[in-house]
């Protein structure tokens, strides 16, 4: 039991994240009763928090991200069937990062509900559930699967509007004010069996022979008095 609560503890791997900054520009429409749209919302920077590789921010050249909702339910809400794309690289020393250029489709996925919502400093879009697939050489570069979901605790998607009037369902056009991020749950890749079992057995080998030294150097440090005998 100890051996295996132990192995546990050494052995797990926490959660890891993308998040993708948006910044001002592009624009976010709905005309009524169709799909609200998400149209060039500039994608500046990406953030890898937790990830194996290159944890932290690293910029995005030509970053551009479009989204299409699915169908409309009534008042700002849109229900199943969204779509998402975001092209664009990331950069190292100035240019592309190896493997891709400014129009690689860096995210691609389905999210199944959209809202127009307050958000502090204005109203603006929340999506949620996002599926889908990260750039093989994006996820390379973090050493996270290719494959995501959306963290249940957060919106997926999240973009400030400006110039936004009317009341819920009329139809609007405005500018993405920016102060929003995309956050996808990517999971690190999994070490291959052999390997895992290897790095972990090492580990746990090595603290169980340390504390048997220690007990070992331990016993041979003790004192054993022989009983007096009364004169």
């Amino acid at each position: 039991m100890l051996f295996s609560a132990l192995l546990t503890s050494v052995c797990a791997f926490g959660q890891t994240d993308l998040e993708f900054q948006i910044a001002s520009g592009g624009t976010i429409s709905y005309s009524t009763g169709g799909s609200l749209v998400g149209t060039d919302l500039a994608v500046s920077a990406v953030t890898g928090q937790g990830t194996p590789d290159n944890s932290g921010a690293v910029t995005i050249l030509d970053g551009a991200l479009t989204f299409t909702s699915g169908i409309y339910t009534g008042g700002w809400s849109w229900g199943s069937g969204g779509t998402l794309s975001l092209t664009g690289c990331i950069e190292v020393s100035g240019s592309c990062l190896a493997g891709e250029t400014t129009s690689t489709v860096l995210v691609s996925d389905d999210f199944s509900s959209a809202t127009v919502t307050d958000i502090v400093g204005g109203l603006g879009v929340q999506a949620a559930n996002f599926t889908g697939t990260l750039d093989p050489t994006l996820a390379a570069y973090f050493g996270v699967s290719t494959t995501f979901t959306s963290p249940a605790t957060s919106p997926g998607e999240l973009d400030e509007l400006l110039g936004l009037s009317g009341t819920p369902g009329s139809a609007f056009s405005a500018v993405g004010a920016g102060n929003g991020d995309v956050t996808l749950d990517t999971p690190a890749v999994a070490p291959e069996p052999s390997t895992a079992i290897l790095w972990c057995t090492g580990i746990v080998l090595a603290i169980v022979t340390r504390k048997r030294l220690a007990h070992v150097l331990g016993l041979g440090t003790e004192t054993h008095c022989s009983p007096v005998s009364p004169s």
